[in-house]
């Protein structure tokens, strides 16, 4: 112990352990979503259906943050570093990480989105003139469906390998790269989608939808982390 004791006192902080001052530290940050309330760096939006659309801390064990959609048709919560009017955006649309634990809690009928989440440009995801790298569990499909848009390419979308699950826990990865977007799922790679086109930098973003009048879709988030490569 005295000889490790030793080493870390050897430089001026933990940082220049494993850096030089010379290397600027990228963006990271990591969210566990415990205690009462949520870390001031997020906002939650009520973007469509507002009234009806809520967000709070979950009162259980690992319930994390909880995002419930409810009452009106179209109705869509979302977590984003900012509000509807502004975001923050930190993470680079060629090289940067999006990591997120969550679990859904919806029936598997169409129209539910529970979550669609990764990174995007605003906090309302599916309005006009967005970018985005997302995955989606929307259970009136059979798969979990990776998607990107830009103004250079437009919207492209894949299929992963892994079923839509409608209460399992799941990990969802996102790596964007120069020209492609890796996707994977449970520690597992799914599928890429090639020449993205992403320009703009990226805000972290988890959203849940209902897109009919019948389904309310929740999600419970537990984890979030991103860093720029």
């Amino acid at each position: 112990i005295y000889g490790v004791l030793q080493y870390i006192m050897a430089f001026p902080s933990v940082y220049e352990m494993t850096n030089p001052l010379t290397t600027v530290r990228k963006q990271h940050f990591w969210e566990y979503f415990s205690g009462a309330t949520l870390n001031s760096r997020w906002t939650f939006n009520s973007i469509v259906g507002s009234g009806n659309t809520t967000g709070a801390m979950a009162d259980g064990a690992n319930g994390g943050y909880k995002i419930t959609t409810s009452v009106s048709s179209s109705a869509q919560g979302a977590l984003a570093f900012g509000n509807t009017s502004s975001v923050i955006k930190p993470f680079s649309p060629t090289g940067s990480v999006f990591i997120m634990k969550f679990k859904p809690t919806t029936d598997a009928s169409a129209g539910a989105w529970s979550p669609l989440a990764g990174f995007c440009t605003h906090a309302d995801i599916l309005g006009s003139g967005r970018e985005y790298a997302l995955l989606n569990n929307q259970t009136s499909n059979a798969k979990v469906v990776a998607s990107c848009t830009s103004s250079a390419e437009g919207y492209k979308s894949a299929n992963t390998t892994v079923d839509t699950s409608t209460s399992a826990e799941m990990l969802w990865k996102i790596e964007m790269k120069s020209s492609t977007i890796d996707y994977s799922i449970d520690g597992v790679f799914s599928n890429t989608i090639s020449g993205h086109g992403l320009v703009e930098g990226l805000t972290p973003n988890v959203s849940a939808r209902a897109d009919s009048a019948t389904t309310f879709p929740s999600v419970n988030v537990q984890y979030v982390e991103c860093y720029n490569t």
